[in-house]
């Protein structure tokens, strides 16, 4: 399965990587049509603030110049040159904003493909050996992988409130680190579905943080322990965070692996699966009272 994703992530970053070199190749022709023939270069480049020197002109396209100075070769945005030089290299605004945002559009299409297909690989796996792909069945997990098998137990040096229990629901244990700026978008997270699905899910927060802060701890809306010698992450093999493991009622793990790849639907599937009935709250009807009733 993990050789799956990777194959489809690598085959994603090949046609971008072809796309960018092709682009860069037509703006190393179309330079060479439009200076002459000797190399054009120039005792020193201004861009922004900085300034290099014994400047050879290597390329340019629609948003950026390629050249070699004394320290390597590099590229800068037309953008940040002076105005004689970007008329020189043919600077057209719009058209170079044109160009950048379609980069950026193509990278966050790209992110978000990424970020499907591991929830579709996350999705699998919780489903079982008989609806994944066949190729799936044949990927060994390693001897330290707790895929499928108990989960250890949370024994931590302290709990910041009542020690959680799992059973009967479902669990993620949660490693994170209250400083970490990813983490923090995922806690926010699962505060909403701690509170939402209170009676199907717990959600257990680990840090290895020996001590928090009052306003860290407040943002925190799930139990939450701390572990500052790693016992735990280390007894599972985690190394950075924020990480999670889905635990199923019977206590063995379904996934583990970085957050974004589990998603609400993701939930809801494990609640049909073991039987955690819940209800969806459907939107409010109550009209606002007629003015001056």
């Amino acid at each position: 399965m993990l050789k799956s994703v990777v194959a489809k992530t690598v085959s994603a970053w090949h046609k971008q990587l072809m796309h960018r070199t092709a682009f860069l190749l037509c703006g190393l022709v179309m330079v060479r049509a439009c200076l002459s023939a000797a190399e054009t270069k120039l005792p020193e480049l201004q861009v922004g603030q900085r300034v290099f020197r014994n400047i050879v002109i290597l390329g340019v396209d629609a948003t950026d110049l390629y050249f070699r100075y004394d320290g390597g070769i590099r590229n800068a945005k037309l953008r940040d040159l002076q105005p004689e030089l970007q008329k020189m290299f043919g600077y057209d605004p719009v058209r170079a904003a044109e160009i950048e945002q379609r980069r950026i559009d193509e990278e966050r299409q790209f992110a978000e493909s990424v970020v499907r297909t591991l929830q579709a690989e996350a999705l699998a796996r919780l489903r079982g050996p008989e609806t994944v792909e066949e190729e799936t069945l044949a990927d060994a997990l390693t001897e330290n992988s707790h895929l499928n098998k108990p989960m250890p137990e949370l024994a931590v040096e302290k709990w910041l409130t009542e020690k959680p229990s799992g059973t009967n629901k479902l669990m993620i244990v949660y490693f994170l680190k209250t400083t970490s700026a990813p983490c923090k978008h995922y806690t926010t997270q699962f505060n909403e579905w701690q509170k939402k699905y209170a009676k199907q899910l717990v959600v257990v927060g680990l840090s290895p943080e020996s001590q928090l802060g009052k306003p860290a701890e407040s943002e925190i809306g799930f139990a939450l322990g701390l572990d500052p010698e790693n016992r735990i992450a280390r007894k599972v093999g985690v190394s950075n965070v924020p990480q999670i493991f889905l635990v199923d009622p019977n206590g063995i793990v379904r996934y583990c692996g970085h957050p974004a790849a589990v998603t609400e639907k993701t939930l809801k599937h494990m609640f049909e699966m073991f039987g955690l009935h819940f209800e969806e709250k459907a939107p409010s009807t109550a009209t606002a009272p007629a003015k001056g009733s």
